[in-house]
């Protein structure tokens, strides 16, 4: 019985390590090529258009 409940807790601790361990070894550098994405030009474009329009359109837009 004292077998069995130590070969639990060390399949346990064991699983435990390597789930800690591989999240441990993630991507360390940033994303290169992020500014020419069309994707996120026009995402940034529109953010724009829509954040300048909220000081000059008049009344309640339907958008």
């Amino acid at each position: 019985m004292m077998k069995q409940v130590i070969f639990i807790i060390c399949g346990i601790v064991l699983s435990l390590l390597l789930i800690t361990s591989g999240s441990c070894t993630g991507r360390t550098g940033t994303r290169k090529g992020t500014e020419n994405l069309w994707s996120i030009k026009m995402a940034e474009n529109v953010m724009t258009l829509a954040d300048s329009l909220i000081h000059y359109v008049e009344g309640r837009p339907r958008w």
